[in-house]
């Protein structure tokens, strides 16, 4: 088995076989999505187990840095709330120099 089987549903989302017909269709769809609703969604991309190990593996810095937010509240409406703080991410000198965007902005983890 791939490693990567362990940890995404590779039936549904085939990452283990690039350039074949489903990987195509894949790439398609998710390219569609970015430029129509500018993101992608691919419910049950990782598989449970996995995800378990990685909410129990990032369990305590949550608790410590992560935002909660109210049911029903999207990420889109949060980032345009004062409830997550704007924050830009550092970079390098070195790097922004030679990259053409500005620096990435994020508001907390949403």
């Amino acid at each position: 088995m791939h490693p990567l089987h362990a940890i995404v549903d590779c039936e549904r989302y085939p990452l283990d076989r690039p350039g074949s017909a489903d990987w195509d269709a894949l790439v398609a769809r998710t390219r569609a999505a970015l430029a129509a609703e500018g993101m992608a969604d691919l419910p049950g991309f990782l598989r449970p187990q996995a995800r378990a190990r990685m909410v129990a593996a990032l369990a305590p810095a949550s608790r410590q840095r992560a935002l909660s937010m109210p049911a029903g509240t999207t990420s889109t409406s949060a980032r345009r709330s004062r409830a997550c703080p704007r924050t830009t991410l550092p970079w390098p000198r070195s790097r922004r120099a030679a990259a053409p965007w500005p620096a990435t902005v994020w508001r907390g983890i949403c």
